[in-house]
């Protein structure tokens, strides 16, 4: 298990995401990221328009990607939009 470790958890506002970000929180510098929610005060980032290592910069030792569109017809609908 990673302890004491920096890690990024994106799709850290979806079930899968939240969870994973409030199990780690207490033993780890967790960056969480999502499209559509804030986490104390930081600002949000669209990883479909973002590029990670820019958007947040710094040495990580992990990122945990649960970032996904939740509608499986909305995501085949919108291919051209990725």
């Amino acid at each position: 298990m990673l302890k004491g470790k920096k890690i990024i958890i994106t799709g850290a506002g979806g079930f899968i995401g939240k969870n994973l970000y409030e199990q780690l929180m207490g033993m780890h510098e967790i960056f969480p990221v999502d499209v559509k929610k804030t986490f104390k005060g930081q600002k949000r980032i669209d990883i479909t328009k973002s590029n990670l290592e820019k958007a947040i910069p710094g040495n990580w030792d992990a990122i945990l990607h649960h970032a996904a569109i939740v509608s499986v017809p909305e995501s085949i609908k919108n291919l051209s939009k990725r």
